[in-house]
């Protein structure tokens, strides 16, 4: 099922169950929308322009077009637009028993599979309750919703297949990253995780600047100390050589161009010193901006 209308609120009743199935709400909001709070399925919420606002199992949360949430079945969740302004919701419902096939399947063993005696017995983590990240595998599964429009049956159960099992290796990292902040409530690791990866956001995003740690730990809400101890727990690496790299994955881009010289794209990408950059760069991959340069 693929509709481009939000639920009609007018229809909500507290006794109702989630919906089951597999499903896709694309929908464009131009006026303020109220959804009660309810429970729901397993959910795909995310946005492909705009800023959504939500009240996620009491905790207010925002959803924009970086990163997505993924609900466990038996979630609350409240929508509330109140100045939309054409954002572009989207809305995905995973079946549960969909999301208990894809965990039975990554537990088994292919003796078990081939064998036709999975494990029967699903016990797996809840989906902690934080932001993900869009990478190109999202991006690229997400685009065959907007090519390929509801498509033939096939498509459609290959489709929720694959994001059903992409989407909870994900949320399975994050489960083991979440384990690595040193909090003791769970709650207090979900929202340390999410104020970090706004930190993340704001260096993807501004990359070119010169950035200092208090700039990037003002942007997560954090003591710098604290974000950096976080961030290192997190990712194991600083947010210093995070973003080296960012800036010499920008640099092999605009070396692929040749429209720019060496000194310029040192400049374009954020560093300051030509020798540095040449020295990270060489580092990295092997060889200095020049050879690279040249061999376009």
């Amino acid at each position: 099922m693929i509709s481009d209308q939000l639920p009609d609120p007018r229809l909500f009743s507290k006794t109702k169950r989630p919906q089951s199935g597999n499903g896709v709400v694309r929908a464009t909001i131009s006026t303020p929308y109220f959804y009660p709070r309810h429970e729901t399925p397993y959910l795909f919420v995310g946005n492909y322009e705009g800023t959504g606002h939500y009240l996620l199992n009491d905790r207010t949360i925002t959803v924009t077009s970086d990163y997505y949430y993924l609900l466990n079945a038996g979630d609350e969740l409240e929508i509330t637009f109140r100045n939309p302004n054409g954002l572009h919701s989207l809305l995905i419902m995973l079946d549960k028993q969909l999301i208990e096939r894809c965990i039975q399947l990554e537990h088994s063993t292919p003796e078990q599979l081939l064998e036709g005696t999975p494990i029967q017995c699903i016990t797996d983590r809840p989906i902690p309750a934080v932001p993900q990240l869009y990478d190109p595998m999202i991006r690229q599964l997400l685009s065959r919703i907007q090519v390929k429009g509801s498509g033939d049956p096939l498509e459609r159960e290959g489709f929720f297949f694959e994001l059903a099992q992409y989407l909870h290796q994900k949320a399975n990292r994050s489960a083991n990253e979440l384990q690595l902040i040193p909090a003791v409530r769970w709650q207090t690791r979900e929202e340390l995780y999410r104020r970090v990866l706004l930190g993340k956001l704001y260096m993807n995003d501004n990359w070119h600047h010169c950035l200092l740690l208090d700039d990037i730990a003002k942007a997560a809400c954090l003591d710098k100390y604290y974000f950096l101890k976080i961030f290192r727990s997190l990712y194991a690496t600083t947010p210093h050589q995070y973003l080296n790299n960012i800036r010499l994955e920008k640099a092999v881009a605009l070396l692929k161009n040749g429209s720019y010289s060496i000194g310029d794209i040192c400049q374009m990408v954020g560093f300051e010193s030509l020798g540095s950059f040449s020295q990270l760069f060489k580092r990295k991959y092997g060889v200095a901006p020049s050879f690279y340069f040249k061999s376009k």
